[in-house]
C-alpha cells in the first residue's frame, strides 16, 4: 500500500511541473517559522521563530539574499531543591546562498548561511543579564513546493555547524522551519 501512495504522489508531481520562478533576475520573499514545546515532570521548555527572507537569483536556479532571523526560547526547571528559569531571544542577521534543482513544481534545494548573532538572555542561576554578539554558519536543504507561479511552501532543515553560543552549547543543533513566500515583480 505505502508504494502504491508513493507512486500516486511522484505522478502527480509530475503531472503538475511547471517552471517554478528560479529564472535569472527574479525576486522571491517569504517568511518562515518554528515551533517546539517540551514538558516533562519537573521542566518546561518553549522555542519560536520568525523568520522573514529574500532572495534575487544571480542565476538559473542560484540565488543570493538575507534572511532576519528571530527566534525566542525558555527553560523553566523545578524540584525540592532547584529551581531555575532561562530566557534567550536571537536576532541573527544571515546571508544566505541556495542552489535549486529541478525544473517541477517541487524543488530540492541546497544552501549555506552564515552570520552573526545578537543574544539577548537570562538566566536565574548564572549570569543575570546580558548581551552578546556571536558568529555561526549553517548548511541548509529543504523542498520548495509551487502552488502557482506566485505562491510557495518551503520546507527547510538548517544544521548549525559552528556556534560560538558558548552558553548554550548550539553548535550541531538542527532546525527545521515551514513558511510561505511570494514571487515579486513580473
Amino acid at each position: 500500500m505505502k508504494k502504491q501512495i508513493l507512486a500516486v504522489c511522484i505522478l502527480l508531481l509530475g503531472a503538475t511541473a511547471t517552471n517554478a520562478q528560479t529564472e535569472k533576475g527574479s525576486i522571491i520573499a517569504g517568511v518562515n517559522g518554528s515551533f517546539s514545546f517540551q514538558s516533562t515532570h519537573s521542566s518546561k521548555s518553549l522555542e519560536f521563530g520568525f523568520n522573514p527572507y529574500a532572495l534575487y537569483f544571480v542565476r538559473q536556479n542560484f540565488a543570493l539574499g538575507l534572511s532576519i532571523e528571530n527566534n525566542f526560547s525558555m527553560f523553566k526547571a523545578k524540584s525540592e531543591t532547584y529551581n531555575r528559569k532561562v530566557q534567550q531571544y536571537e536576532l541573527l542577521f544571515t546571508p544566505e546562498m541556495r542552489k535549486y534543482f529541478g525544473s517541477g513544481k517541487l524543488k530540492p534545494f541546497i544552501g549555506l548561511s552564515t552570520g552573526f548573532i545578537f543574544n539577548r538572555y537570562s538566566d536565574s542561576e548564572w549570569h543575570p543579564k546580558g548581551n552578546e554578539f556571536e558568529f555561526y554558519l549553517a548548511p541548509e536543504a529543504g523542498l520548495t513546493w509551487w502552488l502557482n507561479d506566485r505562491v510557495f511552501i518551503d520546507l527547510k532543515a538548517k544544521y548549525d555547524l559552528i556556534n560560538t553560543n558558548y552558553r548554550t552549547g548550539d553548535n550541531n543543533k538542527i532546525g527545521i522551519n515551514v513558511g510561505i513566500g511570494f514571487k515579486l515583480g513580473k
